[in-house]
């Protein structure tokens, strides 16, 4: 058996096991468009106990080291609702909280047996709760953010992680954590650190992207895919297809890690509930626009931000008679209602931030 030394405060394993990951580019592009996550007031997770640290720490001798990081991928598989979201929430607020009160013991409760298993040797001795001590101030780690929470094949949920350390001598960790347990009890098993590409902005068109090549997203996306056409009482418009909704992700004023195509039902229900949404506003122009929305065509791309499956709407006041805005985003800049943009969250059947001509 290798030897082990004891650990004096958790940020050795966040911070000095391998995860001190120094991001350059990447992180300052997005720097401005991350939400921080507040962090809970006290870690509440109970000490892992003698008999489990016992039995993952019985053979370390096949211990393997956190990966290096690697470029990151959206996950692949089925984007989740606000219940699990919240429950990877609330197990990153308990790596914090748990982190920042110097709480080893019940730090180690947070992750499964299998990741116990691989990665053990880098904890130490089982460490002790009681006379647990505070990191200082200059170490402490905060949420920034948790977004792509996608449910894999195999029924483990995966989504991308950003922590940040009060000192920016170690700036923000950036990893694709996967989660495995039972609903309400979920567990960190792998822990996978991650670059961001460059953060690149759509140029806003006018015109249909075929001929406007800088309207593309940053990938080698086909431009001759379907917007799929869809109708009902009061509205017409058209889904972006998976392949071109990254058009939209910057949106205005939020940053979309990933994308997801929504169905028409979810559009019905959105548009269901447009109107009354409209007239909850006091500016007269919002109020305005629940009588005349049904004139508007419609463009809907769905987009996740800040972990949560968000539809796009971008709301078009004329009907061109060439059909691009079947095809491709168009955006106008009229300096009045000539459009406007919205999010709609369909697992809580509510609405985000409203903007008319850019205007919040």
């Amino acid at each position: 058996m290798r030897s082990r030394s004891t650990v004096t405060g958790l940020t050795r394993f966040v911070v000095v096991a391998t995860l001190a990951i120094v991001l350059t580019g990447p992180v300052a592009a997005m720097a401005d468009t991350i939400l921080p996550v507040a962090e809970p007031v006290v870690c509440e997770t109970a000490p892992i106990d003698d008999l489990r640290y016992a039995v993952v720490a019985a053979d370390i001798s096949d211990d393997v080291p956190i990966p290096d990081p690697i470029p990151y991928e959206t996950p692949v598989g089925t984007v989740t609702g606000a219940l699990v979201i919240d429950e990877v929430k609330t197990v990153l607020g308990q790596v914090v909280a748990c982190v920042n009160e110097g709480r080893n013991a019940a730090f180690l409760s947070l992750f499964t047996d299998a990741f116990l298993e691989r990665h053990v040797g880098d904890f130490g001795d089982r460490p002790d709760d009681s006379g647990a001590t505070p990191i200082p101030d200059d170490m402490r780690l905060s949420l920034v953010r948790h977004a792509d929470v996608t449910v894999l094949a195999d029924g483990r949920v995966a989504a991308l992680v950003v922590f940040d350390q009060s000192e920016r001598e170690a700036p923000e960790l950036t990893s694709l954590m996967t989660f495995a347990g039972p609903a309400g009890r979920l567990l960190i098993d792998e822990w996978q650190p991650v670059t961001l590409p460059e953060a690149e902005t759509p140029v806003p068109c006018g015109v249909t992207p075929d001929t406007a090549p800088g309207c593309l997203p940053p990938t080698s996306t086909p431009v001759a895919v379907a917007w799929e056409l869809v109708s009902g009482p009061g509205y017409t418009g058209v889904i972006a297809p998976l392949e071109r909704a990254p058009i939209f992700r910057t949106g205005y004023g939020d940053m979309a890690l990933g994308w997801w195509l929504p169905t028409a039902e979810e559009i019905a229900a959105l548009e269901a509930a447009l109107p009354n949404h409209l007239r909850t506003f006091s500016d007269e122009r919002t109020i305005a626009l629940a009588d005349k929305v049904g004139t508007y065509k419609r463009q809907y791309a769905g987009l996740v931000i800040d972990g949560r499956a968000l539809i796009f709407v971008n709301a078009l006041c004329f009907d061109p008679t060439d059909g691009g805005w079947t095809s491709g985003p168009i955006f106008v800049d009229d300096g009045g209602d000539c459009f406007f943009q919205l999010y709609y969250e369909p697992s809580t059947g509510g609405f985000r931030e409203l903007s008319i001509n850019g205007e919040g």
